[in-house]
């Protein structure tokens, strides 16, 4: 096998970097897009690849085999040529109207439910409120040719949110530390949880110690419970410590789950710092083919979301100071994919961490996109702390910088970055720890590489680096650079 090869790779990252150390992490990235190890992405098994014909939705089968199978839409949303919103149940054949769309739409999820799909023809849709999604629907449009218009929206308003609820605390009896598989409560409370939940366990305790002061935080899936006992499932462990002195405690959640959002053109007014699509709480959730124009703060937001994927979507245009985001992965973020996307001129075209709630992003494959900006920050960044992650095979034009990584165990390789106005590929200060840099192409940037202040452990390995000013900068005291070929 070729030294490209994401099996080698990832062992070199494993055997290199991180033996003993990071061996508890559940999710590892590898470079071809997927996330191994248990659980695994779920995502893609269910309504994906939608394409209209006679009001069927057309969706890979289960398990990605067998081609194409027809799963009929259960509800039907065009507009009038006098500008009326219709809403037709295909099981039925009743049509609902209103004149405004977002009240049609929301009635039509309240009455679906888990596995229907809301199919919206193509046409222009006026979206002056929030559209609510629920659990286990799916909403499909037919690409730029359904226009959700946000134009009207106010200032933090989102268009499309499917948000899941987080229950009250319950806190741990006794700590818990890295790779343990169940967590101690007081007698009787376990009463709360039962297997397959979902629950969220945080503490006050800044994770790993970092300046950020991001806080302890990650999924898991019950497997069974015992008196004053919540054991996880077997293929699962803590990838953090719990301390009852932090305050550990953990919350059941009652995730939205299980639906895609497909082929929906989204627009704002460019000025206004509007909100694309917003899940939270969430688990096993694809968005795809959608389009995004001048939605200012966040095109797509994955907020505490468990197994999701963002692909073949194209956000432009989306630059909000402080926030200008076209893809954003926040919190306890875990197992996601962001492959096969377009973004211009996003202040960041993908950024994981973000906000002061608990929770690491983990298991992030970011791969297979590009991204071309003229703004004064990073196309592709970890801006606050994260584990596991990976960026390979993405090409960045212009931004100031190409990757400004702030995160533990990365591997950033196969990537282009050309015309970054500082640096190519920063590694960000003592937030930083572990990280694989090979097989990039980065040119015509003052920097080509730059380690910053305590960032330790970097293996920079095989990288083409043409007519930058400088080509690696160990930026000072503190950085350890193991390998540079």
């Amino acid at each position: 096998m070729r030294l490209t090869d994401p099996r080698v790779l990832t062992t070199l990252i494993l055997g290199m970097m991180f033996t003993g150390v990071f061996a508890y992490a559940v999710y590892t990235a590898s470079l071809d897009g997927s996330v191994f190890q248990a659980p695994t992405i779920k995502a893609d098994v269910f309504y994906v690849g939608a394409q209209t014909l006679n009001n069927y939705i057309l969706s890979v089968a289960p398990g990605g085999a067998g081609g194409f199978y027809p799963q009929p839409s259960t509800y039907l949303i065009y507009k009038t040529g006098g500008g009326t919103y219709v809403s037709q149940n295909q099981l039925t054949g009743v049509n609902s109207t209103n004149a405004n769309f977002v009240t049609l739409i929301n009635t039509v999820f309240s009455a679906c439910s888990a596995g229907d799909t809301i199919h919206v023809k193509a046409g222009s849709y006026v979206v002056g409120a929030t559209i609510t999604g629920q659990t286990g629907v799916n909403l499909s449009g037919e690409g730029y040719g359904t226009i959700f218009g946000g134009s009207t929206m106010a200032a933090s308003d989102t268009m499309i949110e499917y948000t899941g609820v987080s229950g009250a605390a319950v806190n741990l009896s006794a700590n818990a530390a890295i790779l343990d598989n169940h967590v101690h409560v007081a007698a009787g409370d376990e009463a709360g949880f039962a297997a397959g939940d979902l629950v969220f366990i945080n503490s006050s305790a800044v994770w790993d110690g970092n300046t950020l002061n991001q806080k302890q935080g990650e999924f898991f899936h019950v497997g069974s419970t015992g008196v004053g006992l919540v054991n996880l499932v077997t293929y699962e462990s803590l990838m953090g410590t719990y301390a009852t002195a932090s305050t550990a405690h953990l919350h059941k959640v009652t995730p939205v789950r299980d639906f895609v959002i497909e082929n929906i053109h989204l627009t704002g007014d460019g000025a206004t710092a509007v909100d694309g699509i917003y899940i939270t709480n969430a688990e096993n959730v694809v968005v795809r083919g959608v389009s995004a124009l001048g939605v200012n703060r966040r095109a797509i937001a994955f907020t505490n979301v468990l197994s999701g994927k963002v692909t073949g979507c194209s956000l432009n245009e989306i630059n909000q100071a402080g926030f200008g985001y076209g893809v954003v992965l926040e919190y306890a973020s875990q197992g996601i994919v962001v492959s096969d996307n377009t973004f211009f001129n996003c202040r960041h075209a993908v950024a994981i961490g973000g906000g002061s709630l608990a929770g690491i992003p983990r298991g992030i494959s970011v791969n297979n996109n590009y991204a071309s900006s003229s703004s004064a920050d990073a196309n592709y960044d970890c801006h606050d702390v994260g584990e596991s992650i990976t960026f390979s095979n993405n090409v960045s034009l212009g931004g100031s910088y190409g990757f400004a990584i702030r995160a533990h165990t990365v591997v950033v390789s196969g990537n282009v970055v050309n015309g970054a106005a500082t640096v190519g590929i920063q590694l960000d200060s003592a937030e930083f720890d572990s990280c694989l840099v090979s097989l990039n192409s980065v040119m015509n940037t003052p920097t080509a590489i730059r380690t910053m202040p305590g960032s330790v452990n970097i293996h920079l390995i095989y990288n083409d680096l043409g007519n930058c000013g400088t080509g690696v900068n160990d930026d000072a005291a503190g950085t350890q650079i193991v390998s540079l070929s």
